[in-house]
């Protein structure tokens, strides 16, 4: 009997120990887990089962740009058009990224500078915020040209 009780009492103490060893785990390495590619399918799939939400994958680093170009607009003079095509090369579907654009002078000194979320830059009627495995994807953006000379740009994904 006594063997039984502290059985049960060592089985209990395991149990509350494993459950605050999670609880850490998820307090101190919730959002660097839940955007790792080896873990969250893991996590996709419990929360499918215990119904729960996970923000949207993330890794800028896997995100290829293939082509990026600023050029006059073919149509109006005091437009500008930026070009920017790129891709998702994760192993799961991403959130879009926002897109910081930087106008210089020829000397590099800023000129103007924006940040885009994707509703900014997604075609009209496209509201998907998740980039598919390694579906490229096409961006043009329209803006006034600035009074200074616009000599050179740099773009970062955010």
């Amino acid at each position: 009997s006594s063997s039984l009780t502290s059985g049960v009492l060592w089985g209990g103490g395991v149990f509350v120990l494993t459950v605050l060893l999670l609880a850490q785990l998820v307090l101190f390495e919730g959002d660097r887990l839940v955007q790792s590619a080896r873990v969250r399918p893991w996590l996709d799939m419990v929360c499918e089962t215990i119904n729960c939400s996970l923000p949207p994958y993330r890794d800028i680093r896997r995100i290829q740009v293939f082509d990026r170009a600023l050029r006059p607009d073919s149509v109006r003079d005091d437009v500008l058009e930026f070009q920017l095509v790129f891709a998702n090369q994760s192993n799961l579907p991403q959130a879009l990224p926002n897109l910081k654009l930087v106008l210089t002078e020829l000397n590099g000194s800023p000129v103007a500078e924006r940040i885009f979320t994707p509703a900014e830059y997604l075609p009209e009627g496209e509201t998907s915020a998740l980039m598919p495995v390694g579906k490229p994807f096409e961006i043009h953006l329209l803006f006034a040209k600035p009074r200074s000379n616009v000599g050179g740009f740099t773009f970062e994904l955010l």
